[in-house]
């Protein structure tokens, strides 16, 4: 069974592209592709995603499931949510709100960012996950009950989101 650097070697041999023109066209330095593909350095899944499109070969987490944290990404104008498979279900719907708002806000690299401003996009997608994953119209309707962790566990389960989030969301709402 070939390595992963060995596929990216042959995928870029059938392209009939040198390590320069390949890091070059994905914005890598040629050390790192040559990394790449020696099995030195791991490529991110992003940069997997890249070089996914690039040589023109599907790959399974093209599914956005994947074994690392969460994250967005954008290339070549599409952009990507790829989700931790680790993660429980509840968990997952809360990174993919979490992530579609960085999506949405084109956040982008958080590093490059002001602290202060780092912090107002923070607090602003939590405040968007929160009343994604738990929408004010579907909360109107709900006949909550008149305790608190009640109507905690209630929402919990009807939104399928974790019990924090949705304490979360009914302390926003009252």
């Amino acid at each position: 069974m070939s390595s992963l650097g060995e596929k990216l070697y042959q995928c870029r041999v059938r392209k009939g592209l040198s390590q320069t023109q390949v890091a070059n066209l994905l914005g890598f330095s040629t050390s790192s592709m040559s990394g790449y593909e020696k099995n030195v350095r791991k490529p991110t899944n992003a940069k997997l995603a890249r070089f996914a499109e690039l040589y023109e070969v599907p790959i399974a987490f093209r599914l956005y499931l994947w074994d690392e944290s969460s994250e967005s990404s954008r290339y070549k104008g599409v952009y990507r949510i790829f989700l931790d498979k680790r993660l429980e279900t509840c968990k997952q719907w809360r990174e993919f709100a979490h992530q579609l708002c960085c999506v949405l806000k084109k956040a982008g690299d958080q590093l490059e960012v002001p602290p202060l401003c780092r912090v107002l996009t923070q607090i602003s997608t939590n405040y968007f996950t929160c009343h994604f994953c738990i929408p004010t119209f579907m909360l109107k309707r709900l006949p909550l009950p008149s305790e608190k962790q009640e109507s905690v566990a209630y929402m919990s389960k009807v939104f399928n989101v974790e019990a924090e989030l949705a304490e979360k969301r009914i302390n926003q709402w009252m």
